[in-house]
């Protein structure tokens, strides 16, 4: 029988809630988020050249950052993955498996307090993103 993996559903207003982001890792992360693959070209065989479209972000190693909740729990689960697997290649990818949550909880944080500016920086960024696909399928 396969194990169930947890399912994140977000209130509008905790998408909107910062949270402290911790790389607890001694290596910088960089995690990305959203995406889209996007045709760009065609190689010398005309084969479509695919990129992948989506926001980057990197974290220094013992940086603090705040993210929208989540966001900061999609890169905590990846920095968590990142880390096990250095460690341990065979470890679950699950996000329910105990040493998943165990370093999750470690790499996030308090809530921050609702800002209205981070509402707004997060509908500029994305529809930023969205800009940038329409742009590069139109090519």
């Amino acid at each position: 029988m396969a194990q169930e993996t947890e399912r994140f559903v977000y209130t509008e207003q905790e998408q909107y809630t910062s949270v402290n982001f911790t790389n607890i890792d001694t290596e910088d992360f960089e995690g990305s988020f959203g995406g889209n693959d996007v045709q760009v070209g065609f190689d010398q065989q005309n084969h479509p050249i695919i990129e992948k479209q989506a926001i980057v972000w990197t974290v220094k190693s013992g940086e603090t950052r705040q993210f929208p909740m989540p966001l900061a729990d999609h890169l905590a689960y990846h920095l968590a993955m990142k880390m096990l697997m250095r460690d341990e290649p065979n470890v679950s990818h699950q996000r329910n498996d105990g040493k998943v949550k165990e370093l999750m909880a470690k790499i996030l944080g308090a809530k921050v307090e609702k800002k209205p500016e981070v509402k707004e920086a997060m509908e500029e960024e994305f529809a930023g993103l969205e800009e940038l696909k329409t742009k590069k399928s139109k090519t």
